[in-house]
């Protein structure tokens, strides 16, 4: 115990440490409850709306591809259609 409180003697702490601590504990839970609270409910509320966005998208682009698809396979069967009829006129 002589050593610990040598050590701490060296370095230049006194009293005034738990002193400190109580400051640094106050600020840290003063900060907790009227910054980081609500910057956490911010980050998942952002979090939550950029992965339903993402679905959107994923959903959008798989409709845009469906429908690039039958409008490619009716533009086929319309082409073959008018060669058909030009052909036999």
């Amino acid at each position: 115990m002589d050593t610990f409180l040598a050590v701490f003697t060296s370095l230049g702490v006194d009293s005034s440490l738990l002193i400190q601590i109580i400051i640094i504990a106050i600020a840290f839970f003063a900060s907790k409850l009227l910054f980081l609270n609500q910057l956490q409910f911010i980050l998942e509320n952002r979090e939550e709306k950029t992965i339903k966005l993402e679905n959107n998208a994923d959903e959008n682009m798989n409709k845009v591809t469906k429908m690039m698809s039958d409008y490619k396979q009716k533009t086929d069967s319309a082409m073959k259609e008018a060669s058909d009829y030009k052909k036999n006129g």
